[in-house]
């Protein structure tokens, strides 16, 4: 499941800003999703993962954004730089820190 999340960001990484922007909420689900799954083995639901990171990384605006969207119609959408950066502080996607 890490390999398959891991090909889904790296995709989203290699987009157009533009592009990156209609996937954004899901990518950040995805790498809140890999992060928990590396550190303990679980794999829950979306808005499971995002709570866990930011109970390790509050300053994480990505997760913070990802958790709101599913519940909250007027919640902001998830900042590109700010996922980029939390892309790179997590432990699972070595592929979107180095995809070369």
């Amino acid at each position: 499941m890490l390999a398959v999340g891991d090909g889904y960001l790296r995709t989203w990484v290699e987009q157009t800003a533009a592009d990156r922007a209609d996937h954004a909420e899901l990518s950040a689900s995805t790498a809140c999703r890999a992060w928990r799954l590396a550190e303990d083995g679980r794999h829950c639901a979306k808005a499971d993962a995002a709570a866990w990171v930011l109970e390790r990384a509050p300053d994480m605006e990505a997760a913070r954004s990802a958790l709101g969207a599913g519940t909250a119609p007027q919640a902001r959408p998830v900042d590109d730089a700010a996922l980029l950066s939390q892309l790179a502080a997590v432990p699972a996607v070595e592929s979107v820190r180095d995809p070369q």
